[in-house]
Parts: C-alpha cells; structure tokens; sequence
C-alpha cells in the first residue's frame, strides 16, 4: 500500500521552473474548486526530511484562504488536560478548506519508536488510534494525502553542516533536528516500520526521495494535484440524497417493555432528605475530582417532556458554579455541519477537575438523525462504534462518562405536553417540532433501544431512569453520578 516515487530525470533551471509553473497553476485552480463546491475538507500529511519547506512552498503558490498549517510539538496546558486527539480535532478543516499537517499525530510514535521510550503495546494502542481517527475522517468524506519525505544520512548531514556554517541560517538548526541527526539509523527504522504499519487503502502514505530537492518539490506538487483533482472527480459523480427510512416491523421489545417500572415514585418528604443526602455527597466528590485530575462529562437524552431539564438543575446545585458547563445541543448550524459531526462535541470536553452536562449530545446522530432522515444509513450506522471510540478517549483521560436516558410513557408524555400548553411561563418547552415527534414514538424507541444496545460499554454504561415520577427520577440521577464518579476517581492516576 505504500507508494514509491523514483528519482527523476536531472533537471535544468530551466525545465524546473517550467514544470513548477504549470503545476502551481493546476494546483491553484483545484484549490478553487475546492473551495467552491466546499463537498469535503482536505488534509495534507507532511512527514519526515524538508517538511517545512515542501508546506512553506506549497502554500506561498496557493491562496492563503482557507489554508492553514499546523506542527505540535510539546503539548500545552490546555492540551495536556485534555484527551491527546483533542488537539488534532481542533483543527481540522471544514468542508472546501486545507489543513497542512507538518508530522501531525504520526511524531510521537515515531520519536518514541526511535528511542525505545514505549513499549510494542503501547505503541500498536497509539497507531490504532491513528487508524480510527484516520478511518473516520474519510469515511466522513475527507481527503487525506500523506507525503513522507525521506533523506540519505550523507545529504542530511551535509545540509546541517551548511546551515549551520552560515550565521544567516543557523537558527533553523533545532537541537531536536540535530539530536535526531545523532540517531539517523533508529530514526530510519522508526519511518520505515511506521510507514508500512499506517498506509491504508483510504489514507496511503506516499514516500519521495528528497535528496534533490528540485525532484522532491515536483513529486510532491504532482501527487498533491493528482490526488485533489481525482478527489474531486469522485465527489462530483456522488450525489448523496438523504431519504428518510421507514422502520421495519420487527417483534424486539422496546425501551418500555425492558422490565422498566414506570410507576416507581418518592414521597415528598423521603424526596427532599435523600436529594440532599445525595447532593452533599455529590459536592464532595466535585471536591475530590478536582485534587486527583478527573473531570466529567453527563450526558443527557430521552424523549421530548422526559425531564432532563429538572433533572439538570437539581443536580449542578452541588457543584461550585464556576466548575461546570451545561451544554444545550440543538440541530447542529451551517458552519457545524461543514465539520465532521462529532467535532463540535470535541470543542466540549472539560479540562481536569471540571465537568461538561450535555443537554442531547452526539447520540442525536442515531437518534433524530437517524429517524428524521438528515443521515444516511451508512452514517448513523458507523455512528455507534465512532461514539464507542470517542467516549473511550474521554476515559483514557481520566473523565467519567455517565450517560442517562430518561423514560415516560407516552401516556404521560402527552399529560406534560397539555401542561406545557397550558402554563404561560411554559409555553416556550412546547412546539409543532414536539408534536411531530411523538407522531413518531415507536421508530424513535426503536432506535434507542439499539443505541444503548450498541453503546453500553464497561466503561460508558448508559443509565435507563424510570422518569413518570419527577422526584424519583431526580434521585436516582444524582445518585448515579455519585456511584460511577466516585469509581471514577478511585481508579484514577494523577
């Protein structure tokens, strides 16, 4: 799967220059296009010897609009608080825009490698990791060109000894780019088992020899062209038309034939000593997460009248105000959908010690978006196994993912509709939108049921909250969150 690019035929300046021309202005209006349609983002990969000044160049022929370049090198405050892939979420392209990669995810595997600093587990974790994230941009639509520029160790060592001869430019010489100099053969070997291990059918890595400079810039310039205006091609011959499917009849139970007792109540009294009870305990927990590095993240769904809102307020009473965020999530705007779907979720995750509630969340994928027709079968049906990984990374982060769905019977759901409809200051938690969805009460259990089939894991289990009883609910909420928080926390490593 690895692409190999031969050295080219010696060049004059001449032939150079007319080359380079004819590949910058093909370059140039692909990239217009591309911008245009806005169909798909698109990625470069840089990797290995000259890789800033193969982007540096790219980039001074293309227009600076919609381009952007990123190296990560030693991670900051904010990244080192969040999950590692966070920060590559961060900036990924939308729809019609370029973002170029100088190493990207693939450095620290790399160095690591080289160095022995991880074990042979630790490492295949890390390159499975690239492969999903790799796999899920692409399957989402987006381009991803990996270029990996390899360099002899006689032509790397002349160059540096000539940077560093001249005063002018002996600042591009980093102390890391001389250590790995020092450690050419591992580094060597690193790249080439990495390069083998991470070239896929969807996001292959295309080696160029980069002796020659002049013959590294025209494969490179050639390849990206090629592979954007193929790209292209391909998109302009699908046409994804949004249908919405109806639901196949099938005798599987669900939600509300899952041996679930919505006649479950509290008493007013027991309601207000256990709610407190709870509370206390709650704050304490806030307090203890703080000091060992664990944050959290609450999610909340359930059909329309279930209580997520009551449930919500009664429960961030015991968090200190400034240490939480609610996160109200509607349908996503134009700008968020030029993204992949689960990007403004990412933009949402706390740092240590401070908690996210999510009021709907990434789950509307295979839910209204699924029953509604907005994605396509494919779509939502990948959705579960992507929300699987995504919520994976949060707990490899040390954060407590704890998930509810609160259930009513659809008896009840149309006794807090009539109410709604009939208190003034509540009129607003009521539209036609509702309405329309309760028309369609059985597709969406249907589809719940297989998304907690699907997506209670060891680590995230979801929650079901009998929620006929408001007080009840409530209860069983708060103290869900004081169970699985707390084990949270146990088992975490500052």
């Amino acid at each position: 799967m690895l692409e190999k690019y031969p050295m080219l035929p010696s060049l004059s300046r001449t032939e150079y220059k007319k080359q380079i021309s004819l590949l910058r202005d093909k370059l140039y209006n692909e990239q217009r296009q591309f911008r245009k349609k806005k169909t798909s983002p698109l990625l470069l990969v840089i990797g290995g010897a000259g890789k800033h000044d193969t982007a540096n160049t790219i980039t001074s022929w293309m227009d600076p609009r919609g381009l952007s370049t990123y190296e990560f090198a030693e991670n900051n405050a904010a990244e080192l608080e969040r999950p590692e892939f966070w920060r590559y979420w961060q900036t990924l392209p939308a729809k019609g825009e370029i973002g170029i990669y100088l190493g990207a995810w693939y450095n620290r595997p790399l160095s690591d490698q080289a160095y022995q600093r991880s074990d042979s587990v630790t490492y295949e974790r890390y390159l499975s990791r690239i492969k999903t994230l790799e796999k899920q941009l692409t399957e989402d639509g987006a381009l991803i060109i990996k270029l990996w520029i390899s360099i002899s160790k006689s032509e790397q060592e002349k160059r540096l000894h000539m940077l560093k001869e001249n005063p002018l430019t002996r600042w591009r010489v980093t102390q890391t780019e001389e250590k790995q100099a020092q450690h050419y053969d591992q580094f060597k070997t690193s790249a080439n088992q990495l390069l083998k291990k991470t070239s896929y059918p969807y996001a292959k890595w295309h080696e160029i020899k980069g002796d020659n400079t002049k013959h590294r810039m025209i494969t490179a310039a050639q390849i990206f062209q090629d592979l954007l205006h193929s790209h292209q091609d391909k998109n302009s011959l699908l046409t994804k038309k949004l249908i919405p499917v109806a639901p196949k009849k099938n005798n599987n139970a669900y939600i509300t034939n899952m041996k679930l007792d919505l006649e479950k109540h509290l008493e007013k009294n027991a309601y207000k000593n256990k709610l407190e009870k709870y509370r206390g305990r709650l704050h304490e927990l806030s307090i203890e997460s703080i000091k060992k590095g664990v944050s959290t993240v609450l999610v909340f769904e359930g059909v329309d009248a279930a209580g997520k809102g009551g449930a919500i307020r009664r429960l961030i009473v015991a968090f200190e105000a400034h240490r939480y965020r609610v996160v109200q999530i509607a349908k996503p705007t134009e700008e968020e959908k030029r993204y992949h779907y689960l990007w403004r979720f990412w933009q949402h995750v706390p740092t240590k010690g401070m908690t996210t509630i999510f009021d709907r969340s990434w789950y509307g994928r295979v839910l209204v978006e699924r029953v509604e027709g907005f994605a396509t079968t494919e779509e939502w049906n990948r959705a579960y196994s992507e929300i699987n990984d995504f919520e994976k990374q949060l707990l490899e982060n040390n954060t407590a993912v704890i998930k509810f769905w609160i259930q009513i019977s659809k008896d009840e759901q149309l006794k807090r509709f009539r109410a709604r409809q009939n208190t003034p200051h509540k009129e607003w938690k009521i539209n036609e939108e509702d309405w329309r969805n309760r028309e369609k009460w059985e597709q969406y259990e249907e589809a719940a049921e297989k998304m907690i089939g699907l997506t209670s894991t060891d680590f995230a289990p979801w929650t079901i909250v009998e929620g006929n009883d408001k007080r009840f609910a409530r209860v069983k909420v708060i103290k869900t969150v004081c169970e699985q928080l707390e084990q949270t926390i146990n088992r975490a490593v500052n």
